[in-house]
């Protein structure tokens, strides 16, 4: 396991200390710590708990083969990314929960500054296939109408101060699309 894996796993098993020993409390480690490998990727690991004696009291230990991490085979869009937009999602990515969220935060940030304000983005679907160890990222959503606003006004300037302020007095910031 990598450094922050381990420090994951035992930061959130921690809380099961004191607790009487079972059958079910060894699966809901078991499950807490499959969780945070599949989140991290690793869809096909195996985890073992073990319990022995250990001064006066129970140690469990886990017993973790987390195999390869799954890769992204294909990526399905629901919608057409506009030409200047580059797609966040590769083939050859690992399933990595965070990595894809933090992707999917990136996507919704460009596309606001490309003015697709109304854009809905979900939360992107892995279909895992464990006989490959890969996964089709699925992304789902709409872009809306790209917003783009432009302020005209009739009025020109005087001319005594459009000497001293220039011609930008009556006019706005085009980079300005919030109607509020």
């Amino acid at each position: 396991l990598t450094r922050s894996i381990r420090l994951e796993v035992e930061s959130r098993i921690n809380k099961y200390m004191g607790q009487t020993d079972s059958q079910e409390v060894r699966k809901q480690i078991s499950d807490e710590i499959f969780k945070i490998l599949k989140d991290q990727g690793y869809y096909l690991a195996k985890v073992q708990i073990a319990r022995r004696p250990h001064r006066g009291g129970l140690l469990y230990e886990a017993v973790i083969d987390e195999d390869f991490p799954c890769t992204i085979a294909r990526v399905e869009m629901g919608f057409k990314l506009p030409s200047r937009i580059d797609n966040p999602f590769k083939v050859g990515m690992y399933c990595d929960a965070e990595d894809i969220r933090n992707r999917t935060n990136q996507l919704e940030s460009e596309l606001v500054e490309a003015g697709y304000n109304q854009q809905r983005i979900q939360t992107p679907e892995l279909a895992f296939d464990p006989g490959s160890n890969t996964a089709t990222l699925r992304v789902a959503g709409s872009l809306g109408k790209k917003i783009h606003v432009q302020v005209n006004t009739p009025i020109k300037t005087p001319g005594f101060i459009m000497a001293i302020f220039g011609d930008d007095l009556n006019s706005m910031d085009p980079t300005i699309t919030d109607p509020d």
